[in-house]
């Protein structure tokens, strides 16, 4: 009973390379029929319709109907317990729009937090993994206690997913410094960039945030060390005080850092005066988009 819905559009990309990959693999089963009546009872009209393709349709009817769900906003509240049950759906594409739909759907939050972090946790697949993480941040500061534990996670995929979702939070995280500082010491790159960035997002006014930060702008990676130089960025006039290890990351081996070391004082605005000569000579710099983030922390400095 597959419906035409042509308005409807999915918002998130990744989520189209997960419909393309499950497209090429083998059918996997749907919910029987059977099983329906030991399943949430069933819903009427043009959203039963699509419901029912979620549950019971081909591989390509429940991707459609999952996507036309997730497009659904509040009005797919009614499928959420639906929708939970498509998290353990045998496509990739299927789960990942489902998770997607949960979180704009508005239903109720505790199952459908309990059951966005299951999938966080579970999921081998990366794609499903992040519109779970994005899902959970759709749901607000509710989620921030799900993060903190996810930090904690074996997996490093669970922890950056973690370290990512406090930091699309924001202020709404609350006070998340101290598990993120912690952070900045994973054993795995991805997750210390993550918390870099995330210090930037949620804590940035936050005494006791820069200091890490001038720390993580000397890690081993290149993409930690650039990360941190944007967070830093983002610390307001408190930063002034990371001026000089910023002048130092302008001479980064890594032009990603030197762009960011660049633009962070430019955010400094006229409080990063005294590295007018250091921005000059990183004029000469062999880089382009690093002449170029140097003339506009130039510009900015200069403004007064």
């Amino acid at each position: 009973m597959a419906m035409q819905h042509t308005r409807i559009r999915s918002k998130y990309v990744s989520v189209f390379a997960l419909c393309l990959l499950a497209a090429c693999a083998a059918p996997a089963d749907s919910v029987s029929v059977e099983d329906a009546n030991s399943g949430p009872a069933t819903l009427e009209g043009p959203l039963g319709e699509v419901v029912s393709d979620l549950m019971y349709g081909a591989p390509d009817e429940r991707m459609r109907a999952a996507g036309d769900l997730a497009s659904m906003g509040h009005e797919a509240a009614p499928a959420t317990e639906h929708l939970i049950l498509a998290l353990e759906d045998e496509e990739p594409a299927v789960r990942a729009l489902a998770a997607e739909a949960l979180g704009s759907a508005g239903g109720e939050l505790q199952a459908t937090a309990q059951a966005l972090n299951e999938r966080l946790l579970v999921d081998q697949e990366e794609g499903v993994q992040s519109a779970a993480m994005a899902a959970l941040v759709d749901l607000g500061p509710a989620s921030t206690p799900l993060f903190l534990r996810g930090l904690k996670h074996a997996r490093e995929s669970v922890r950056w997913n973690s370290a990512r979702g406090l930091g699309l939070l924001g202020a709404d995280a609350g006070d998340v410094l101290e598990p993120l500082v912690r952070a900045l010491d994973d054993d795995d790159q991805h997750v210390r960039r993550s918390a870099a960035k995330a210090l930037g997002q949620t804590s940035n006014h936050t005494p006791g945030v820069l200091q890490p930060l001038i720390r993580a702008l000397t890690d081993e990676a290149p993409e930690v060390r650039g990360s941190a130089a944007w967070a830093i960025g983002q610390c307001g006039e408190e930063a002034k005080r990371a001026v000089l290890p910023l002048v130092d990351a302008l001479r980064d081996e890594s032009a990603g850092v030197r762009i960011e070391a660049a633009r962070a004082l430019g955010e400094l605005g006229p409080c990063a005066s005294h590295a007018s000569m250091d921005l000059t000579g990183a004029l000469d710099d062999s880089n382009p988009k690093v002449v170029d983030a140097v003339r506009a922390a130039l510009a900015a400095i200069q403004q007064s």
